[in-house]
């Protein structure tokens, strides 16, 4: 009968306080959980407007059809003064052994 007398008179032991802080976390992490689980899966639905692919594959090439580059830049002789720094095309050498984790 003297712990109903404690519990009425307002008194809370360390180990409720945890557990209602534990409790409090839980509860957050289900929510959070839920939410990413619905928001993060969920299906969009595809307008139905939208072009067909192959529709839109012919606009993109049309519009690099209309790209014009200028290739006098090639022809300017600062451009032709440049020279490559380092050696040229790399060599590819040998592969390494079959299983690099066996011991030697």
């Amino acid at each position: 009968m003297e712990l109903q007398n404690f519990d009425k008179m307002g008194i809370s032991f360390p180990f409720q306080a945890k557990q209602k802080k534990l409790l409090l976390v839980l509860i957050g992490v289900v929510l959070i959980t839920i939410l990413v689980l619905y928001f993060g899966f969920r299906k969009e639905k595809i307008p139905s407007d939208s072009a067909p692919p192959a529709v839109d594959s012919q606009k993109k090439e049309r519009s690099l059809e209309e790209i014009e580059l200028d290739t006098s830049l090639f022809k300017n002789p600062q451009y032709q003064a440049l020279k490559t720094d380092g050696a040229g095309p790399i060599e590819v050498g040998e592969a390494g052994r079959e299983n690099p984790f066996a011991p030697y």
